[in-house]
């Protein structure tokens, strides 16, 4: 007997769906606390917005969202907290600010760079900020990489053709409502590690094995 698959359909969840008075305080709630494991601070006055799409599949989880000039702390309770998953944030709008591990980076529009969804961090998104984050199970893409840990918050160019090819493919899958069969989210869950691995720096091994797999098939 096997699992049923995952449907790899959308959850949107809107500030514009919360009362006015009450948007900062429900979105602390339900996404930070909850879902993201952030506490989240308004960095000025304009009122708060911010939205996010959700999708996840076995071994991926995607968010791509928006929000209004904030920063997002990721204690060290809420640290505690985590799965033990590696994220990968894309900016597509606007200007990004990261620290963890006594590091700090700034990305712009393109650019992305690597965290530990198990140690506190804080994330600054302001000027009209989009992004776009998976989140991957870190031992399925630590053997693949040259140093996972020697990664972190190091900025990845928007030039990067590994991270190009990432970004597109995802906009592919993101167009399907829902991928129910199997064989298709595992194939899929293949080719974004791969491409995720590239954009990071794979091993001579792994980059053999994801420039026929992943890479191939993004490029098609």
């Amino acid at each position: 007997m096997t699992d049923a698959p995952v449907p790899f359909a959308p959850m949107h969840i809107s500030t514009d769906a919360f009362p006015v008075h009450r948007r900062l305080a429900m979105w602390r709630e339900i996404y930070g606390r909850t879902i993201a494991k952030f506490d989240i601070e308004p960095i000025n006055d304009t009122p708060f917005r911010a939205g996010v799409t959700l999708r996840s599949l076995p071994g991926l989880g995607v968010a791509a969202g928006h929000r209004s000039d904030s920063h997002y702390r990721m204690t060290r309770e809420l640290a505690t907290k985590s799965a033990d998953n590696l994220i990968f944030a894309v900016v597509t709008n606007g200007v990004g600010i990261i620290s963890q591990r006594g590091r700090e980076a700034t990305i712009g529009v393109g650019e992305a760079l690597l965290m530990s969804a198990t140690e506190p961090s804080i994330c600054t998104l302001h000027s009209g900020g989009r992004f776009l984050t998976l989140s991957v199970p870190r031992d399925a893409i630590s053997p693949m990489v040259v140093e996972a840990g020697s990664m972190l918050v190091r900025p990845i160019s928007k030039h990067s053709e590994a991270l190009r090819l990432l970004t597109s493919y995802l906009g592919i899958v993101n167009e399907a409502d829902k991928l129910c069969d199997p064989e298709l989210q595992r194939l899929a869950v293949t080719h974004i590690h791969d491409l995720l691995a590239s954009a990071l720096g794979a091993t001579q091994d792994a980059a053999i094995l994801v420039e026929g797999r992943g890479i191939r098939s993004a490029r098609l």
